[in-house]
């Protein structure tokens, strides 16, 4: 089956989150594992940390989350902003460092 023909629904619960695989190492460095019960939890996060409205699939996402973790100091602002929105205790996701 081609993918352009994979129904709607389908083709974004596929995409959900496949940006991960690009950031492997930035969320290790952060110190959190994805697992499949808190995958969307992260997804939504990072959607917001970088103003992108969520279940907008991955490109604008992604190009967003690269601009900010391909440069040193970049990394680690989103690393630290991701850690606080991703805490127990996180509150409302820090949104200012990435609008």
């Amino acid at each position: 089956m081609e993918y352009a023909k994979i129904p709607c629904i389908l083709q974004m619960k596929a995409c959900m989150s496949c940006y991960f695989r690009y950031i492997k190492d930035v969320l290790k460095e952060a110190g959190i594992t994805v697992t499949p019960q808190n995958k969307k939890e992260i997804d939504q996060a990072i959607h917001q940390m970088v103003n992108v409205k969520y279940k907008k699939c991955m490109p604008d996402c992604w190009s967003e989350v690269k601009k900010w973790v391909g440069d040193e100091k970049g990394r680690k602002v989103f690393i630290s902003e991701l850690k606080k929105a991703i805490s127990p205790t996180r509150g409302n996701h820090a949104r200012s460092t990435f609008s």
